[in-house]
């Protein structure tokens, strides 16, 4: 069974055309403070509150969490409790430990990531050392050194 099968009573909080709540969630509320309150979990005997308002930001005693979830119903697509430990079976994990070195010349993974991000061009010979790697100031534009009084 899907797990979204499994854990459709998180988004079925209240008895539709009347008041009060769904039974399952109640019983599904409680299943989920059981595995949140496992030690591992606890931050100061709280647990992260996965409310629609608290989007697991915040840390409540696990009674104030249920009234949270009471109130406001769980975050939209949380599907996998993965705040409160549990895995995402979706999300792949590399354990590989080559992507934590560096050869000698080239960037690991996560390195070329960083450059990704600041849009810099690695381009280093195998020979060249890092301290030999030219500089990456240049020339202001005539209207910033206008603005410096260059």
């Amino acid at each position: 069974m899907d797990i979204r099968q499994n854990r459709s009573w998180m988004y079925n909080r209240l008895i539709p055309n009347r008041r009060g709540y769904n039974e399952a969630f109640l019983k599904g509320v409680d299943e989920f403070v059981s595995y949140a309150c496992q030690e591992r979990n606890l931050s100061n005997g709280k647990i992260r509150c996965p409310c629609s308002k608290c989007k697991n930001l915040k840390f409540f005693h696990f009674e104030e969490v249920k009234v949270h979830l009471y109130k406001k119903g769980f975050i939209r697509g949380y599907w996998y409790w993965t705040c409160q430990g549990e895995s995402d079976p979706n999300i792949c994990i590399d354990t590989n430990p080559e992507i934590f070195s560096t050869q000698e010349g080239h960037l690991n993974r996560f390195e070329s990531m960083v450059y990704d991000v600041v849009d810099v061009k690695y381009e280093m010979d195998h020979d060249q050392e890092m301290d030999d790697s030219p500089s990456m100031d240049e020339i202001p534009n005539i209207e910033a050194q206008k603005f410096y009084n260059y």
